[in-house]
């Protein structure tokens, strides 16, 4: 087991805890609050860099259930510092939670107030879901380089077909706005954008 292995963290002689004293007596409701809180004024405090976790290719449920926690988070992340866990939750999530190697992908990017769906595999919108689109959805997001590749978006409903190198979230968990989505994919590279027509996209249900 490598020394930048996040599994290092919950096993016996770890250097913290996976639920710091501090935070203890909060419970997970309070918790995630105080994270989500945290992340929000991310943006006003700075980090220190760290070096990138090993992740592996797959985890097991509980490997899984061990790694996203938010006790584990913030220990591992934020060496007990929730504020500092959020800095770099905010900054390059790919360092404190498990994803996969940067690889090709494609699919459907759907966005709208609050949403950023992606739907992998997808070639038109009728291959996207009927109904609630926030329900078992992956979140998409992008590194500021492939941002860059990407429309400029106005917060109206827009939907593009995708070519991206990106990579995966491996664990279900709870990512994007307010933490609706259970997956998500983050853009490293932007291959190809095809904008879908206007009259195509559907109404979001938020």
């Amino acid at each position: 087991m490598s020394a930048n292995d996040p599994l290092r963290t919950m096993m016996p002689g770890a250097q913290f805890s996976l639920c710091p004293r501090k935070y203890r007596g909060y419970g997970r409701p309070m918790a995630r609050a105080l994270l989500v809180v945290c992340m929000l004024l991310a943006s006003c405090e700075g980090t220190d860099a760290k070096s990138e976790m090993q992740w592996k290719s797959s985890y097991t449920p509980a490997e899984c259930k061990a790694l996203v926690s938010d006790e584990a988070v913030i220990a591992r992340c934020g060496h007990g510092d929730i504020s500092r866990a959020a800095v770099l939750l905010s900054e390059d999530a790919t360092k404190c939670l498990p994803f996969s190697a940067p690889e090709k992908i494609d699919g459907i990017w759907f966005t709208a107030f609050e949403l950023s769906n992606f739907y992998e595999g997808a070639k038109t919108l009728s291959d996207l879901p009927s109904g609630d689109l926030t329900q078992n959805s992956t979140w998409f997001s992008s590194t500021p380089s492939a941002t860059r590749k990407l429309p400029e978006l106005h917060f109206e409903s827009k939907a593009f077909r995708l070519e991206i190198m990106g990579r995966r979230s491996l664990c279900r968990g709870a990512y994007g706005h307010l933490g609706y989505a259970s997956k998500e994919v983050i853009a490293t590279d932007v291959l190809n954008v095809t904008p879908l027509r206007r009259k195509e996209i559907p109404t979001a249900q938020p």
